[in-house]
């Protein structure tokens, strides 16, 4: 999360256009969880979205449980789109041939 985050900076989107939403089982510890998040991005508590809860079903032997238990964060980039492109440019023009190479030469 702190490396998408500073991905996030390094590409100029502004803090304030990221929202983030917890998704977490029902049976967890859900503001444990939501303040383990603000902690971690930084983002104030508005910035957070209500959270996401998980159904429990007691019939599952869940490993990630306890005080370790945090849950997923989702990261949303308000106007996406534009900066998916722009990744997108990135992608292709990193995996393109440099200028002047041969083809199939490496």
């Amino acid at each position: 999360i702190t490396f998408f985050l500073r991905f996030l900076h390094a590409a100029g989107v502004p803090p304030n256009r990221c929202t983030f939403r917890v998704c977490v089982h029902e049976s967890a510890d859900v503001p444990a969880a939501e303040n383990f998040w603000i902690r971690v991005t930084g983002a104030a508590p508005s910035r957070f979205r209500r959270p996401s809860l998980k159904t429990h079903r007691p019939a599952t032997v869940r490993k990630n449980v306890g005080d370790g238990y945090h849950g997923c964060l989702r990261v949303e980039v308000l106007g996406g789109a534009r900066l998916y492109q722009r990744i997108e440019g990135w992608s292709q023009a990193i995996l393109s041939d440099p200028p002047g190479a041969s083809p199939g030469r490496e």
